[in-house]
Protein backbone atom coordinates (compact mmCIF):
# COMPACT_ATOMS: atom_id res chain seq x y z
CA UNK A 1 0.00 0.00 0.00
CA UNK A 2 3.03 2.26 0.09
CA UNK A 3 2.60 2.85 -3.66
CA UNK A 4 -1.21 2.98 -3.67
CA UNK A 5 -1.59 5.64 -1.00
CA UNK A 6 0.82 8.28 -2.31
CA UNK A 7 0.07 7.85 -6.00
CA UNK A 8 -3.70 7.63 -6.00
CA UNK A 9 -5.03 9.26 -2.86
CA UNK A 10 -2.51 12.06 -2.76
CA UNK A 11 -3.25 12.93 -6.40
CA UNK A 12 -6.98 12.93 -5.64
CA UNK A 13 -6.42 15.21 -2.65
CA UNK A 14 -4.50 17.79 -4.66
CA UNK A 15 -6.82 20.79 -5.10
CA UNK A 16 -6.03 21.62 -8.78
CA UNK A 17 -6.64 17.99 -9.77
CA UNK A 18 -9.96 17.60 -7.96
CA UNK A 19 -11.19 20.91 -6.47
CA UNK A 20 -14.76 19.64 -5.94
CA UNK A 21 -13.86 16.36 -4.26
CA UNK A 22 -16.30 15.84 -1.39
CA UNK A 23 -15.62 12.25 -0.33
CA UNK A 24 -13.17 9.43 -1.01
CA UNK A 25 -14.33 5.79 -0.99
CA UNK A 26 -11.76 2.99 -0.84
CA UNK A 27 -13.74 -0.12 -1.81
CA UNK A 28 -12.87 -3.76 -2.21
CA UNK A 29 -14.52 -7.10 -2.83
CA UNK A 30 -13.04 -10.49 -1.92
CA UNK A 31 -9.23 -10.18 -2.03
CA UNK A 32 -9.64 -6.45 -2.70
CA UNK A 33 -11.69 -6.22 0.49
CA UNK A 34 -8.84 -7.79 2.44
CA UNK A 35 -6.47 -5.19 1.01
CA UNK A 36 -8.89 -2.34 1.74
CA UNK A 37 -9.48 -3.43 5.34
CA UNK A 38 -5.80 -3.97 6.12
CA UNK A 39 -4.91 -0.65 4.49
CA UNK A 40 -7.55 1.10 6.60
CA UNK A 41 -6.14 -0.54 9.74
CA UNK A 42 -2.53 0.52 9.18
CA UNK A 43 -2.80 3.69 7.08
CA UNK A 44 -1.53 6.96 8.51
CA UNK A 45 -3.20 9.11 5.86
CA UNK A 46 -4.53 12.37 7.25
CA UNK A 47 -7.05 14.33 5.20
CA UNK A 48 -9.75 16.97 5.55
CA UNK A 49 -11.83 15.13 2.93
CA UNK A 50 -14.12 12.46 4.43
CA UNK A 51 -12.74 8.98 3.75
CA UNK A 52 -14.92 5.86 3.73
CA UNK A 53 -13.63 2.29 3.51
CA UNK A 54 -16.12 -0.21 2.06
CA UNK A 55 -15.26 -3.90 2.53
CA UNK A 56 -17.36 -6.67 0.96
CA UNK A 57 -16.95 -10.45 1.31
CA UNK A 58 -13.31 -10.76 2.37
CA UNK A 59 -11.90 -14.27 2.83
CA UNK A 60 -10.64 -13.20 6.25
CA UNK A 61 -10.97 -10.22 8.56
CA UNK A 62 -8.20 -8.52 10.49
CA UNK A 63 -8.86 -8.49 14.23
CA UNK A 64 -7.60 -5.32 15.87
CA UNK A 65 -7.06 -6.97 19.25
CA UNK A 66 -6.19 -10.42 20.58
CA UNK A 67 -9.72 -10.89 21.95
CA UNK A 68 -11.77 -13.58 20.20
CA UNK A 69 -15.30 -14.88 20.87
CA UNK A 70 -14.08 -18.51 20.94
CA UNK A 71 -11.50 -20.44 22.95
CA UNK A 72 -8.00 -19.88 21.50
CA UNK A 73 -6.00 -22.01 23.96
CA UNK A 74 -5.35 -24.77 21.39
CA UNK A 75 -4.08 -22.43 18.65
CA UNK A 76 -0.82 -20.64 19.39
CA UNK A 77 -0.92 -18.67 16.14
CA UNK A 78 -4.52 -17.41 16.30
CA UNK A 79 -3.42 -13.76 16.37
CA UNK A 80 -0.80 -13.97 13.61
CA UNK A 81 -1.11 -12.14 10.31
CA UNK A 82 -3.48 -12.37 8.29
CA UNK A 83 -6.12 -12.49 11.01
CA UNK A 84 -4.17 -10.64 13.71
CA UNK A 85 -1.32 -8.24 14.37
CA UNK A 86 0.90 -10.14 16.83
CA UNK A 87 3.65 -11.03 14.36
Amino acid sequence: MVIFEPLLLRIMLTAPVSPNLQQIVVAGHSAGAQVAQRWAAVSTLSTQTPLLTWVANPDSLLWLSADRPLDTSTCATYDYWKEGLSN
